[in-house]
């Protein structure tokens, strides 16, 4: 949906491939902390900075959209997708947030409980 003008313009890519990039990131990092028996120290920062750029992004480009002269259904993609980015941002602060699913075990730990039958 880029115009001519941003089609040619290296930093719209940018912006669009980092946000990109960045959101899958973030993503995968929330998926491997909720699935680590014990998250690293920089996971819920970092989902927090997240969705911190999420609503800093989306918060002033859907205030600007909405009351624009652009077609409802334009404004209708921005705002859905809007709300997706930060639903996400916010499902990843939550994912790094939580106790983890299982608790590994380690292949010692394995061989301790069996000899110990």
């Amino acid at each position: 949906m880029l115009t001519g003008l941003e089609r040619a313009d290296l930093s719209s890519w940018l912006r669009i491939g980092g946000s990109i990039g960045f959101g899958l990131t973030m993503l995968m990092l929330a998926m491997l902390m909720w699935l680590a028996e014990s998250p690293s120290g920089w996971s819920q920062p970092a989902a927090w900075a997240f969705l911190v750029f999420n609503l800093a992004v989306w918060i002033p480009s859907v205030l600007r959209v909405v009351p624009g002269d652009a077609s409802a259904a334009f404004k209708g993609v921005h705002v859905v997708l809007a709300f997706c980015s930060v639903g996400l941002a916010a499902l990843t602060v939550w994912a790094t947030s939580r106790p983890p699913i299982y608790k590994r075990t380690t292949s010692t730990q394995m061989a301790s409980n069996t000899s110990a039958r």
